[in-house]
């Protein structure tokens, strides 16, 4: 068999089978198993078994177009960062099928993803974070988690990745694992460290088969799902609908700034590889 004639599944398996070879986080594999999912899947893509060689850059613009318009499972449509990071996505599994011989030609290299709206951020003013810690009162799991975010701005995946272990309450530091695999050590502040230890010794299962920190539903570990639903019901409750990790994350770096902490300590804290990605945050300040 020809690598043109290759199942669009099997190709598909192949790139997963490349990008875990290559060392990709979770997250990476997570986002492209989401996004490929879809393309083979026979009601909502082009199905598994089409030849990867007979696919044009007019089925794949055509599979786009339904992508950004679908309706998600929690109302609306995709935003424009997700329809951007579909195409992205896309894109780079075409170029990965190009290099290695699939395709004959460089399929979605003239697609431009679309671009992303840049909006004024909105963090939480002190009102709304006494609001959403009042919502968050009556579990002291939910308590520790807003804690964490506002005290370290970690992300939402790093925050479900999370061990007991990682977690030094008497020096008041979170060994994190952020994106590519790169480990950074966060602090904390006192109310933070209460708040872990109330949810530690009275609310978490002692006995938890799961080692991370927080723990969901049967003992499982939190997830990115999970945590954005628990953010969901806060919001609703405090008042503060438009309530989600990466707002608490915002809310950090802004706060951090005002306190007169100085940017390249910023990026550290937030694990950015540059300070370009801090860049907009003087500007909310």
């Amino acid at each position: 068999m020809e690598f043109r004639d290759t199942p669009l599944g099997i190709a598909v398996r192949m790139h997963r089978v490349f990008n875990e070879s290559e060392g990709k986080s979770p997250r990476t594999i997570e986002v492209y198993d989401r996004i490929l999912g879809a393309l083979v899947d026979p009601a909502r893509g082009l199905g598994p078994d089409v030849a990867i060689g007979d696919i044009t850059e007019v089925d794949l613009r055509e599979h786009v177009v339904l992508r950004f318009g679908r309706e998600l499972k929690w109302g609306g449509k995709p935003s424009p960062a997700t329809n951007n990071q579909e195409v992205r996505n896309l894109r780079a599994f075409f170029n990965w099928a190009f290099l290695e011989g699939y395709t004959e030609i460089q399929l979605l290299a003239r697609f431009k993803p679309p671009r992303i709206p840049e909006k004024m951020i909105r963090v939480l003013t002190d009102k709304e974070i006494d609001g959403v810690f009042t919502a968050a009162k009556g579990s002291r799991r939910n308590t520790a988690i807003v804690s964490i975010f506002i005290d370290s701005g970690v992300r939402a995946t790093e925050l479900c990745g999370i061990k007991l272990e990682d977690v030094d309450v008497d020096n008041g530091t979170i060994h994190v694992f952020g994106k590519g695999g790169k480990e950074r050590m966060v602090p904390f502040g006192t109310a933070t460290r209460k708040a872990i230890l109330a949810y530690v010794t009275h609310e978490r299962p002692e006995d938890a088969a799961c080692d991370r920190l927080f723990v969901a539903r049967y003992d499982r570990p939190m997830t990115a799902m999970a945590l954005w639903l628990i953010m969901r019901r806060l919001g609703e409750t405090s008042g503060v609908e438009r309530l989600h990790p990466h707002l608490l994350r915002h809310t950090f770096a802004t706060r951090f700034l005002l306190a007169g902490g100085p940017s390249l300590l910023l990026k550290l804290a937030l694990g950015h590889s540059s300070l370009k990605m801090v860049e907009h945050y003087p500007h909310l300040v």
